[in-house]
């Protein structure tokens, strides 16, 4: 406040005393007026020079030296690590992306002539809006000419939905020259590609996995019969798989889950050319007919490892899923059965003659088998060369029975199974057999000399891991650990350096 004002306050508060104190508040007025005005200005180009400062540290900044070459390594690395630590279904790496190139003008300029940024997993949502399919299409063109890897998902809330954009699936195929691998959930991504004027060639795809796809009449599916390089195929409940075009016999690897048992074979029947696959199938919709007749081979020359899950319980033995099947390069087998499956004399031969044509056969696992003991001897009987031996949930056949087959008596000679095996593995192996049959088995394969280089003679057996108990109802009580005996008698052949360990 003006010092000049105080003595007003001494006056009497007469006429002349108000209309004086009027004249100075208007003049008082006026002037706060004035210095806001003044202030606004002064706030206008304090913040004008504020942005001219940051504009100008930004033109000098050492980042605006960089060369475009470095500039571009740093936003692949960046993105790279994004890829790396962010799962596929978050869309981290888009995101990513897309921050990275609006942090500025020169960036975004960066960002889009590099193609090989733009080059990744695009998930992409086709229940998306129209909008989204714009997008869709310029990330698209962003890889030009780089192959690219493609998810497109039907199941955005991890549930199929009867909608899908056609102009988001058009997008995706308009590039299916380009595709690396595709995956396709929930989706038919065939009705877009026949709406093309001309079936793409697919030169760069590799691999493709269908998840829940249904595909229509076999003339309807066409395009990746023109996939010369495609040798990979993942495909899970695929309904009509029947219908399903694909290059089978150029497939090197292939996973099929979900099925009936004659459509998987009869889709597994044409990849004659096949290294590895991974099988999981239900029971047949029909039996086949009964027929004396032998099934015909189909041969898997090149075939050296394969999976098999088989979720049935009914008796099968008529089902022809082992007895057409010759695999003699196969190295690696995995088995997998209900745990409630009835194994029927039949189905056991047939099993056990599979075995002979997979004379190569190294490594078998087997899981939730209810075989007996003897019947598991028939099928290991044959199965000279194999090394490695594993079996889970598996207590029906770890008796004594099969414990004395292993064990190596000179004077029985061939009649031990297994001759080359040194790595054993039982998970879950019940409690019905004898601890000093087992230890007996475990010594006498340990202390074999003579390596199994012919018939008859044994290789060592190195490794043994076995765990007492059941899985379906719960380890019991016995604990091989807590056998003083047992453990005295395996310490010395740890001493003499066997890996053995029972629990």
């Amino acid at each position: 406040m003006d010092p000049a004002l105080a003595p007003l306050l001494g006056q009497p508060a007469d006429t002349s005393l108000e209309t004086h104190a009027r004249m100075l508040l208007t003049t008082a007025q006026a002037n706060f007026a004035q210095l806001e005005a003044q202030i606004q200005d002064l706030v206008l180009q304090r913040e004008k020079e504020r942005a001219s400062i940051a504009f100008l540290k930004f033109v000098v900044a050492p980042v605006r030296k960089l060369p475009t070459e470095i500039l571009t390594e740093i936003l692949l690395t960046a993105a790279a690590i994004a890829d790396y630590t962010t799962t596929k279904r978050s869309k981290g790496g888009i995101r990513a992306r897309l921050t990275l190139s609006h942090v500025s003008t020169l960036w975004r300029a960066v960002s889009q002539q590099t193609p090989r940024l733009w080059v990744m997993e695009l998930p992409i949502n086709v229940c998306g809006k129209p909008e989204y399919a714009s997008m869709t299409k310029e990330l698209l063109s962003r890889s030009h000419p780089f192959p690219i890897n493609i998810v497109i998902d039907n199941t955005p809330h991890g549930r199929s939905s009867s909608f899908a954009s056609e102009r988001v699936l058009d997008a995706v195929v308009s590039v299916a020259e380009r595709w690396l691998t595709l995956k396709a959930v929930g989706v038919d991504p065939f009705s877009a590609l026949a709406r093309l004027n001309e079936l793409p060639v697919m030169p760069h795809l590799t691999e493709v996995t269908f998840d829940h796809i249904s595909p229509r009449e076999r003339d309807y599916n066409l395009a990746f019969l023109r996939a010369p390089l495609l040798h990979v195929a993942r495909i899970t409940r695929a309904y009509n798989i029947q219908h399903l075009q694909l290059p089978w016999t150029q497939l090197t690897a292939l996973e099929l889950n979900g099925h009936f048992g004659e459509d998987t074979l009869a889709v597994l029947h044409q990849c004659t050319n096949l290294e590895e696959a991974e099988i999981e199938c239900y029971g047949w919709k029909t039996p086949p007919p009964a027929t004396n007749l032998p099934s015909p081979l189909v041969i898997f020359a090149n075939l050296t490892a394969l999976s098999v899950a088989l979720k049935v319980d009914n008796d099968f033995a008529r089902h022809p899923f082992f007895s057409q099947l010759s695999l003699p390069a196969l190295a690696v087998l995995k088995l997998e059965f209900h745990a409630k499956f009835n194994w029927g004399d039949a189905m056991v031969t047939t099993l056990s003659q599979f075995f002979t044509r997979a004379s190569a056969l190294k490594t078998l696992e087997i899981r939730e088998a209810t075989f007996e003991p003897d019947q598991l001897i028939t099928l290991l009987g044959g199965l000279s060369v194999l090394r490695k031996l594993i079996m889970y949930s598996c207590e029906h056949c770890f008796q004594d029975e099969l414990i004395e087959r292993l064990t190596y008596d000179a004077s029985r000679g061939s009649e031990t199974i297994l001759p080359c095996l040194g790595n054993l593995t039982i998970q879950h192996a019940g409690d019905d057999f004898d601890d000093d049959l087992l230890a007996d088995m475990i010594e006498s394969r340990w202390n074999v000399t003579s390596p199994a280089t012919s018939p008859g003679l044994l290789a060592r057996l190195r490794s043994v891991d076995i765990h007492a108990g059941s899985y379906q109802y719960g380890d019991t009580t016995r604990k091989l650990g807590e056998s003083a005996e047992l453990q005295a008698r395996m310490e010395v052949l740890r001493k003499e350096g066997m890996r053995v360990y029972l629990i």
